[in-house]
């Protein structure tokens, strides 16, 4: 794109500059609410209601961090990992949505709707409108 877009400059054509910038991908707009609702003071282990420990930027208990993060290489040594954790909530959520996240996926979606599983969605026009 590069050698492109110094083409059309040195030829003298104006190019605005919404053409250079791609839109920020919608799931990962989602992905950075979740895990702000889930854990915005940066906590790395509460007790929670049901009397099990959560763990990271997206609270997860140990056997669904084990179970959905194994393929990821995912263990117990590991479950704070911020980065691990985004790539497994990100599976997490094109499988199966939100409900792994009952009361911030609630939240989150009531400001951008559902979570966009493909780029292709009706969350991405709720989010951006018609880009094109």
């Amino acid at each position: 794109m590069l050698p492109a877009i110094v083409a059309l400059l040195m030829a003298g054509l104006p190019l605005q500059f919404s053409e250079l910038v791609a839109p920020p991908d919608p799931r990962e707009i989602w992905l950075d609410a979740l895990q702000k609702c889930e854990n915005e003071n940066h906590v790395k282990k509460i007790l929670d209601s049901n009397n099990k420990f959560s763990y990271g930027d997206f609270m997860f208990q140990m056997d669904t961090w084990l179970m959905y993060g194994k393929k990821f290489g995912a263990t117990r040594d590991n479950i704070a990992s911020s980065s691990l954790q985004r790539i497994v909530a990100r599976n997490m959520l094109n499988k199966d949505g939100w409900r792994h996240w009952f009361i911030c996926g609630k939240i989150v979606q009531k400001s951008f709707g559902q979570y966009p599983s493909s780029l292709n969605s009706k969350a991405v026009q709720k989010v951006y409108g018609d880009y094109e």
